[in-house]
C-alpha cells in the first residue's frame, strides 16, 4: 500500500501527519517485516537502548600494545673541577651574568666564570634541559663559543643560535674554558606511567 507525502504509514493504515514535510514510516510492534521491505531500511542504523559495556582488553594486549620504556636522560657541566647539574632550571653562564629582563617562568641560577683575558662575555650562554635533551644558547656574544659535538667537526655558534648538545660534547667558550657535557648518573629508565601529565 502506498501512502501520500502527508500521511504517517501504520501496519495497515496511512493517517495523516500536517506538522511533517515528508513522509514517517512507523511498524507496528507486532509484525514482522518481510525481507523486501528491509530492504528499504537498508541506510538506518538501529541500536539497543542499553548497549553493552565495552569488553576490557585482556592483560596480553595492554602489555603487547606498550612502547618500550624509555631513557630519561639527565645532564650536568664541568667546567675545570667544578661541576654543577639540575638542569631543568636554566643557567645562564658568563664572566659577568645577569638575569635576563623578562624571565618566562623560573629564575636562571648565574655562573660566573674566570676570563682573564675578558674573552668571554659578560652573560656568555644559556644552558637548559629540555626533557631529554640539553639546549646551549648562545647570548649573542662578541666571540662566540666553538661547539664539538661526538662524531660532527667542531663549529662556531652564530649569535643567538641554540645547539642540542649531547653526553660528550664540548664547548669552548674562549679563555681557555672548555664546557664537558656529561650524563649524569642520576638518568632514569622510565615508562609512559612514570612520565606523568604532558
Amino acid at each position: 500500500m502506498s501512502c501520500p507525502a502527508d500521511t504517517v504509514r501504520s501496519s495497515y493504515a496511512c493517517t495523516v501527519n500536517r506538522d511533517a514535510d515528508d513522509t514517517v514510516l512507523s511498524v507496528a510492534a507486532d509484525r514482522e517485516l518481510e525481507s523486501d521491505e528491509l530492504s528499504r531500511f537498508a541506510d538506518t542504523l538501529v541500536s539497543s537502548p542499553h548497549p553493552s559495556p565495552p569488553s576490557s582488553p585482556s592483560s596480553a594486549d595492554v602489555t603487547g600494545n606498550m612502547p618500550p620504556a624509555a631513557r630519561l636522560r639527565q645532564y650536568e657541566v664541568r667546567i675545570g673541577d667544578s661541576v654543577f647539574g639540575a638542569l631543568e632550571v636554566p643557567v645562564i653562564l658568563g664572566r659577568r651574568p645577569r638575569l635576563p629582563r623578562i624571565i618566562q617562568d623560573v629564575s636562571p641560577r648565574l655562573v660566573v666564570v674566570h676570563s682573564p683575558g675578558t674573552l668571554v662575555s659578560g652573560s656568555h650562554l644559556s644552558i637548559r634541559q629540555l626533557g631529554s635533551s640539553l639546549v646551549v644558547t648562545d647570548l649573542r656574544t662578541t666571540n662566540g663559543s666553538l661547539v664539538t659535538v661526538p662524531g660532527s667537526p667542531s663549529r662556531r655558534m652564530r649569535q643567538g643560535e641554540s645547539v642540542v648538545v649531547t653526553a660528550g660534547t664540548q664547548v669552548d667558550i674562549g679563555d681557555g674554558i672548555v664546557l664537558y657535557i656529561l650524563e649524569a648518573m642520576g638518568s632514569l629508565q622510565v615508562t609512559d606511567a612514570g612520565r606523568g601529565p604532558g
